[in-house]
């Protein structure tokens, strides 16, 4: 799920500029936690419901961010 979340703050036509900065910001700090994941070549349960929790928590801020109702620049 977390690879779409890149494609979709691209066209982000309802988030203001700094709206979409803060959100590829959440978006990499998934990245990072996958890559401190694999680093030791497994991905055990506890980090898989991490980076799950992670990637829910970034969609939950992405939904609202589109549904403000501020004015995108």
């Amino acid at each position: 799920p977390f690879e779409s979340h890149g494609k979709f703050l691209r066209r982000h036509g309802n988030l203001t500029m700094r709206e979409a900065k803060r959100l590829r910001r959440g978006h990499l700090s998934i990245r990072r936690e996958i890559a401190r994941a694999k680093a030791d070549g497994v991905i055990t349960r506890a980090e898989r419901a991490r980076i799950a929790r992670l990637q829910n928590m970034e969609s939950r801020r992405i939904w609202r961010q589109r549904h403000d109702r501020q004015r995108t620049i």
